[in-house]
């Protein structure tokens, strides 16, 4: 299947038992000056939305034989074999985390108890920390959701081991990826800097980046810090779409090219000598800058809610403002009206229906508290919200990936993909529960 994926002090045993309240992780905290928001939105709106939600993913990819999330080979669920990916069943735990931030839950946790679990005793050390090219590790994309899925079981359930996996998988995979240092970027899959046609680096990256900046927040070792402030200003310098940037001979006619679009949103791949690609050194896509749509895209939504989320970390670990203002850039980028991501106040699922709603929990609850924010900002995900519950569910609690309506992912995916994988329902479910966790966070 052909996807793409894109100093804090140590925490208090109050945290080590789970009990993390959103203030925790907040860099900054709203007026109270909420308005009314969403169409025809009343308080309550969103939780109870993102409690259906819930049931149905339980109803659909939760094993109650097994007590844990089913096998989902390829994403879709099948009885025997053994599990062999972290990343898919990491979808659908990242949405279950956001609403049990949301209501504190104890059956979401002890459901999460359950299949970290299960996680840890399936997968070997080696497994959960490296077998890089292979599952469940089999990009840098799978790696870091990986990496996040560890640290939300941690949260959930102080099991140390949680952060010790995690750690060793980032240290792994950024000498793993590396392209020569980190300061020159990750490759994104393992025989990227041997395979010409595979060569390419990718704002996939923002998953082991952020998760490497949760760990040194949570428990203040700065160890993964050097490293992951280099991937970090790779991405930052090469595919920020921050000012008009020549490619020299970047196509691969030899031909020049110059990106003339400023508009501070990301890319999402970046070729290195790359064949087959007409950008052959440059962003791919580079050529058509503005080619972002559902099903398809030159960007990708969870690259740009990644970065704001891995901006608003490195303002709270440094204090230093302008990585605030950046992730207010971010944040400006996607939801203002222009943006080819703002479609009439619902957010477009653009690039990777598998994934673009990784960050939403930490996009609302880390980003969208930041001094700044607008009005606007919440509207955003309260009416992408409305909207997915509107559109999205079948009659058999499958959630579709079309956010405003349509069938352009179902035409889209032909026979590769499908709504009823479990990423895709968990993805676009990650856009419920984390408007469930605004609401809390705004209407206390």
């Amino acid at each position: 299947m052909n996807r793409h994926r894109p100093i804090a002090r140590r925490l208090t045993a109050v945290l080590l038992a789970g009990a993390l309240s959103a203030a925790v992780l907040l860099t900054g905290c709203t007026d109270g000056k909420i308005k009314a928001v969403g169409n025809g939105y009343k308080k309550g709106d969103m939780m109870k939305l993102a409690q259906q939600a819930q049931a149905d993913m339980y109803q659909n990819y939760w094993s109650e034989a097994l007590g844990r999330i089913a096998n989902t080979p390829q994403g879709y669920v099948a009885t025997g074999g053994r599990q062999s990916t972290v990343w898919d069943h990491g979808m659908m735990i990242f949405e279950m985390y956001s609403l049990w931030m949301a209501t504190g839950d104890d059956n979401i946790k002890t459901r999460i108890t359950a299949e970290w679990n299960f996680l840890k005793t399936n997968f070997s050390v080696n497994e959960l920390t490296s077998n890089f090219g292979n599952a469940p590790n089999i990009a840098i994309d799978d790696t870091g959701w990986a990496a996040m899925t560890y640290i939300d079981c941690y949260k959930v359930t102080g099991d140390m081991y949680a952060l010790q996996v995690t750690k060793a998988l980032i240290q792994n995979g950024y000498a793993f990826y590396k392209d020569g240092d980190t300061a020159n970027g990750l490759w994104y899959l393992a025989d990227s800097a041997t395979n010409p046609a595979d060569s390419y680096k990718s704002g996939s990256d923002v998953g082991i980046v952020s998760a490497a900046l949760e760990y040194q927040i949570l428990t203040g070792d700065d160890s993964l810090y050097a490293d992951t402030l280099n991937v970090y200003n790779w991405m930052e310098q090469n595919l920020c779409r921050d000012a008009v940037k020549p490619y020299p001979a970047g196509q691969s006619n030899g031909d020049d090219f110059t990106v003339n679009t400023v508009d501070n949103l990301y890319w999402i791949d970046y070729n290195v000598n790359r064949t087959g690609r007409q950008e052959m050194n440059g962003p791919d896509g580079g050529l058509r800058p503005m080619d972002i749509k559902e099903a398809g895209s030159v960007s990708c939504l969870f690259v740009n809610m990644g970065m704001g989320v891995i901006q608003a970390r490195l303002y709270q670990i440094t204090k230093d403002t302008t990585y605030r203002d950046l992730a207010l850039r971010t944040v400006e980028a996607v939801n203002n009206t222009s943006s080819p991501y703002n479609n009439n106040g619902v957010y477009v699922n653009d690039r990777d229906a598998w994934a673009d709603g990784t960050f939403m929990g930490a996009w609302v609850s880390e980003v969208l508290t930041l001094s700044g924010i607008q009005q606007r900002d919440y509207n955003l995900v309260f009416n992408t919200a409305q909207s997915i519950g509107q559109n999205c569910r079948t009659a058999d609690g499958y959630w579709r990936a079309e956010w405003s309506g349509g069938n352009k992912w179902v035409a889209a995916w032909g026979t590769g993909g499908s709504y009823k994988q479990i990423m895709a329902a968990g993805s676009t479910v990650c856009m419920i529960t984390g408007a469930a966790w605004l609401e809390k966070i705004l209407f206390k």
